[in-house]
């Protein structure tokens, strides 16, 4: 346990932190906490939902890969050795889940830094990320889409050409 402890931290302060958040400065280090990689790393779960007990473990990213033990070489120098089987997880470790929806967002405001830290965290900006294409999704409109009919509304109400927008 203690091994596994030390490999999360040095991946995370190594590798990930230093690397920074996508279209920031490095300096700032990573918007992903150390206790949420951490915790996702010892368990497997990234996004908690409330009141939410997992007892059983997440088994839709595991697979298999299939191989053969080199034991020895026949006459013909071929591998001889039996058939195994590795059951786990293949995917990458170092990045994480968060990255997909919590480390880049439209709102600048998920990204202010006071005393050198970020004031919210990845799952704060991937809470943010997913209720808008919600929104999106029930609205059936494109973020683009719906500024661009936005300002052709004001710009019809304002007296100016009307624009008709495709979408």
């Amino acid at each position: 346990m203690l091994q596994q402890s030390l490999q999360i931290d040095w991946d995370y302060h190594m590798r990930l932190a230093p690397r920074g958040t996508p279209f920031l400065d490095s300096a700032l280090g990573s918007i992903i906490h150390f206790h949420h990689f951490r915790h996702w790393r010892l368990t497997g779960v990234a996004y908690e939902l409330r009141g939410s007990s997992y007892l059983a473990a997440n088994t839709s990213m595991l697979s298999t890969a299939y191989g053969r033990t080199k034991e020895f070489k026949d006459r013909q120098l071929h591998d001889v050795g039996r058939s195994v089987s590795a059951f786990s997880y293949w995917g990458d470790v170092l990045n994480s889940p968060y990255h997909c929806f919590g480390t880049v967002a439209d709102d600048p405001a998920l990204f202010k830094v006071a005393n050198k830290q970020f004031m919210h965290t990845a799952v704060d900006v991937a809470e943010h990320n997913i209720l808008d294409f919600l929104k999106q999704l029930r609205s059936q409109r494109h973020p683009q889409a719906a500024a661009a009919a936005a300002t052709a509304a004001d710009g019809s109400t304002a007296g100016s050409s009307s624009s008709t927008v495709q979408e």
